[in-house]
């Protein structure tokens, strides 16, 4: 029990980690938006794809939230869900903090925000190649 709790509790740490370096960093940096995070998702979205699709050993349990999720090369769905729902979470949490705070732009969280989705998209999709297979 207590082996699953550590799970979770990675989860949240990469969570907060994640939160705090956007908000931090979209103070000072711009140049990532929406659009270049639209394209990065776009060309991200099939190389993710094709990855785990051929480096996944079976169907892993992704929506159970202690499941484990590193090292990557033997849990590859559940590590790039894992890192594409906490970088979606993250670039919200990023938003909201422009909205709240005046000096943290949202550019750089929108583009985060598109390449996250693109991460969890990708990992949904193999996801049901590997079921099918």
């Amino acid at each position: 029990m207590k082996r699953r709790r550590i799970w979770v509790l990675m989860k949240v740490v990469l969570l907060i980690i994640n939160a705090t370096g956007l908000i931090a960093y979209s103070r000072v940096y711009r140049d990532f938006g929406l659009l270049q995070g639209l394209v990065c998702g776009v060309v991200f979205l099939p190389v993710l794809y094709l990855w785990v699709t051929n480096n996944a050993r079976g169907l892993e349990s992704l929506a159970a939230i202690d499941a484990p999720f590193s090292p990557m090369q033997r849990y590859p769905q559940a590590y790039w869900l894992t890192m594409g729902v906490t970088l979606s979470v993250a670039s919200i949490f990023g938003m909201l903090a422009s909205v709240v705070f005046k000096d943290v732009h949202a550019e750089l969280p929108s583009g985060c925000l598109m390449v996250g989705l693109a991460m969890c998209v990708a990992v949904a999709c193999a996801a049901r190649t590997i079921r099918s297979r």
